[in-house]
């Protein structure tokens, strides 16, 4: 967890509101003045983006590389979050129509990685007889147990996100030979794809606002 995933900007006046809300202490540190994120403890849930008044945080995800790969001719099938229709009911398909105009091949919801996800929990849980585990979809919940909550480690789902069941899928048994990008409402999910855990199986984590604000009137 040492990618810098959440940044702060010269506009931090130190005021720590951030501070106040973030559930991990030890991922806040002051500098000259500023409150500046420790990429080692951060769990990149984004609570901190809510109460900064002054537009001092900023972060990282793929839209850049991703966008500038597609003009080079490299071809990609993306995984879109069920969010993404919910929060741009009036432009999704054409920005989804733009993408592929781009080079975007194939594109996949991630709700039908849910309903696999849903089946593998309901499966184990009849099979092994437990209850009270710990489901692993958000990435922070996740990142914050392993890093900070170890002892809860034994209670999560022994069961991908649903990010990750779709994409599994996809490549084992659609054979999906893209590179596979996740159109994604989360910073953390940047982590959860680049954590040496998960393989590599998802290259990048576009983000809805990042991506909005990159291509901007184009579609």
């Amino acid at each position: 967890m040492t990618q810098e995933m959440i940044i702060t900007t010269e506009d931090c006046t130190g005021c720590a509101r951030c501070v106040k809300v973030c559930p991990v202490f030890e991922a806040n540190r002051v500098e000259t003045g500023k409150i500046i994120v420790d990429p080692q403890n951060c769990i990149a849930c984004g609570a901190c983006f809510s109460v900064c008044r002054h537009d001092a945080r900023d972060y990282a995800d793929d839209t850049e590389v991703f966008l500038e790969n597609l003009k080079k001719g490299k071809r990609y099938s993306l995984l879109v979050a069920p969010a993404f229709a919910l929060n741009y009911p009036k432009q999704y398909k054409k920005i989804l129509g733009y993408l592929k105009s781009l080079g975007v091949d194939h594109i996949y919801s991630v709700s039908h990685g849910a309903d696999i996800c849903t089946w593998a929990y309901i499966t184990y849980l009849k099979k092994t007889g437990k209850s009270g585990m710990i489901s692993q979809p958000c990435s922070s919940i996740v990142n914050y147990i392993e890093h900070h909550r170890p002892e809860l480690i034994s209670q999560l789902m022994p069961v991908q996100s649903p990010l990750l069941c779709e994409a599994i899928y996809l490549k084992k048994y659609m054979g999906e030979k893209n590179d596979l990008v996740f159109l994604s409402p989360c910073i953390a999910k940047g982590l959860e794809i680049k954590d040496e855990n998960t393989k590599g199986i998802v290259t990048y984590n576009v983000t809805f606002q990042k991506l909005l604000a990159a291509i901007g009137d184009s579609y």
